[in-house]
């Protein structure tokens, strides 16, 4: 087709792992809208699922993003989470992504904020909160 044809899968601009990456322009875009019926922002959600699993709950969420997005929020939000391994796993590819991003930028010469170190206090320390790895 001329002009071309972008596929873009489950997205969001509220992620805290991944941010937004624009897709290319194309004549026609064609984007997975699984979550386009909810009148709730994510945080509301996620602000909801942590009030109903406050007394502990088990949370089933596909890899590849869902379930760690969802393991960081309800972290964020002072509940306890334990992964399963294969979550635990993304999270930590997730953040050595993280990592070697703003070394990257870093040596560019951007402006970045790093990920907290341990124990470190960091504006972006809400960002990655730490998790039960049991």
């Amino acid at each position: 087709m001329a002009g071309g044809i972008t596929y873009m899968g489950d997205w969001s601009r509220e992620s805290l792992l991944l941010p937004f990456d624009c897709p290319p322009r194309a004549r026609l875009l064609i984007t997975d809208g699984s979550y386009g019926d909810r009148n709730q922002r994510l945080a509301q959600q996620m602000d909801a699922l942590a009030l109903a699993a406050r007394s502990g709950a088990v949370v089933t969420a596909p890899l590849h993003r869902r379930g760690p997005e969802m393991a960081l929020q309800l972290s964020a939000r002072g509940l306890p989470v334990v992964m399963c391994p294969q979550v635990r796993e993304e999270v930590a590819q997730l953040r050595a992504l993280i990592r070697q991003t703003a070394a990257r930028q870093r040596s560019a010469g951007s402006l970045i904020i790093r990920s907290p170190r341990a124990g470190e206090a960091s504006p972006d320390a809400s960002r990655l909160p730490r998790l039960a790895t049991g």
